[in-house]
């Protein structure tokens, strides 16, 4: 009977060693909205460069028109101050344009960067984990291996008396 009881309490802590494992848990930002982010920001600024463009677009032909409407009328001093403002609202739409699409360039810079940064860190969490998985597992066959070796060692025991 106390090699029964005795068995059963070495079987029963090897038991109770080997299902108490922690589990690693980790919270990430997903990729998907960390991309989706940096889309609202891409999109918000198109949006924005295309209304700076437009509003230039709409100076540079109005000083055409004004330009058009002093040669017909034969208005030499209107039309050098037509011709000025064409020039200067020309310079205006190209220096809009050129921001605007360096702007629109550096978004997608900053988008491949964060997304392959995201990358990386999900592949670095990835490995954390499956280097935890590894140690817990490699730490519950120890456990489970003491275990074992004690409940031979009071087999062995009780076999002697």
């Amino acid at each position: 009977m106390k090699k029964t009881v005795f068995i059963l309490g070495i079987a029963f802590g090897a038991l109770v060693a080997t299902s108490c494992v922690k589990k690693a848990t980790t919270d990430t930002v997903p990729q998907d909205s960390i991309v989706s982010t940096v889309d609202t920001v891409k999109t918000t600024l198109e949006n924005s460069t295309d209304a700076a463009l437009n509003a230039a677009q709409a100076k540079l032909d109005a000083a055409k028109q004004a330009l058009a409407d002093a040669k017909a009328k034969g208005d030499k001093v209107a039309q050098a101050a037509a011709e000025k403002a064409v020039t200067e609202a020309q310079a205006a739409w190209d220096a809009v344009k050129n921001t605007a699409s360096k702007a629109v360039e550096s978004v997608k810079d900053a988008a491949t960067n964060v997304k392959d940064a995201a990358s990386q860190k999900v592949d670095n969490v990835k490995d954390a984990v499956s280097n935890a998985a590894q140690t817990v597992k490699e730490d519950a066959s120890q456990t489970v291996q003491k275990a074992k070796d004690k409940v031979n060692e009071g087999v062995d025991k009780l076999k002697v008396k």
